[in-house]
């Protein structure tokens, strides 16, 4: 009986070993002709130009298709972004016997720019793993009034006569998140999003009143800090609008999300004639975060793409200086808008797998 168990095992095992073999062989070979139309794609799509255009189309088609499961494993991405910060508040920041001497109106905000940076990790299936983060950390202005009638600064109680009265703002915004995007048709483009968002924004108002009384001279200095952290889950999508040939294409994107703003509020003030300080720290609130986006991009070959456009930022639910009382912290929106530059590199290859199956096809 053991002899013909172990004869059973014996001729099982060899069964096994043989049908393992003609699969792997079944297996490279679907593989070779994969990479090989991938490759063939790739050499298409560098060496065609825009006088062929179907030709172009189709080699592009077929690199996008292939790319899903036949790809590189990682894209590097750099660029800037330069924004614009809108529909800010007015605020009175000293007020004199005959109306307003100086509001947030008279501070000029210029344009500000900062870093982008982008991380992506190629899986099967044209699913992708992004990490992404940009900053702008230089929104400043400044504003000076120079007078002799009784006003009342905003940072202290009291009528005084200024010789000089000096406002300078700033404020500075940064993002970081983690996306899951996964394609919704079968040439990948149209992608679903969702991910998490960490946005940082924080501002500051600082003035400073020389004031005389008589044969006196004294100087007052207030200083408003603001800190916004918020923490949001987002949902998104992302797609090609128009692709008129395969190395220019245009491209959307739309980022919704919700979540909790941890804020802390700081008031001081100091100088010759007292120091005080009101402080409110760690509010809660929900807030909301919405991003879009509109891009032109250009594809000199499949493994590189360089783009530009416009993009659009909107906070809700934030403190902000310009709506705050000595007492209590307001909330607000912050709305930024401008332009995104940049370009990404894709490199390494992940191999060739089974082509995938999606939800839909799409034109």
């Amino acid at each position: 009986m053991r002899k013909i168990l172990a004869l059973v095992t014996v001729l099982a095992v060899v069964a096994l070993a043989g049908t393992t073999a003609a699969f792997a062989e079944e297996r490279i070979a679907g593989n070779s002709i994969l990479l090989s139309s991938y490759q063939e794609a790739v050499q298409a799509d560098n060496s065609l130009t825009l006088a062929d255009d179907d030709a172009c189309i189709a080699a592009s088609d077929s690199c996008e298709m292939l790319y899903q499961y036949c790809g590189p494993r990682w894209t590097v991405g750099a660029g800037a972004v330069i924004k614009q910060r809108n529909d800010m508040p007015k605020m009175m920041l000293a007020q004199g016997a005959e109306g307003e001497t100086m509001s947030s109106s008279d501070i000029d905000v210029d344009w500000g720019s900062g870093p982008w940076l982008e991380l992506i990790r190629h899986m099967d299936c044209g699913w992708d793993l992004e990490v992404e983060y940009f900053s702008i950390d230089n929104y400043t202005g400044t504003a000076e009034a120079h007078d002799s009638t009784p006003v009342s600064p905003t940072w202290y109680w009291g009528q005084f006569v200024f010789d000089d009265l000096y406002a300078r703002y700033s404020n500075d915004l940064k993002s970081l998140e983690f996306n899951l995007r996964w394609p919704l048709c079968d040439n990948g483009n149209l992608k679903g999003i969702v991910g998490v968002r960490w946005t940082e924004l924080n501002e500051e108002l600082f003035t400073r009143v020389t004031l005389v009384q008589g044969p006196l001279i004294a100087r007052q200095r207030g200083m408003l800090s603001l800190n916004n952290n918020l923490y949001s889950f987002q949902l998104g999508a992302e797609g090609v609008l128009w692709e008129p040939c395969c190395q220019f294409r245009v491209e959307g994107l739309v980022k919704a999300g919700i979540g909790g703003n941890h804020m802390n509020w700081t008031l001081r003030t100091n100088g010759d004639l007292d120091t005080r300080l009101w402080d409110d720290k760690g509010k809660c609130q929900s807030a909301f975060v919405t991003e879009m986006a509109l891009m032109a991009v250009y594809k000199p070959c499949c493994n590189v793409k360089v783009f530009a456009g416009y993009e659009a930022f909107h906070l809700k639910e934030v403190a902000t200086v310009y709506v705050q009382t000595k007492y209590d912290s307001n909330l607000d929106h912050a709305f930024y808008h401008g332009v995104v530059l940049g370009v990404e590199f894709s490199f390494g290859n992940r191999g060739c797998g089974t082509p995938c199956e999606s939800s839909f096809a799409c034109e």
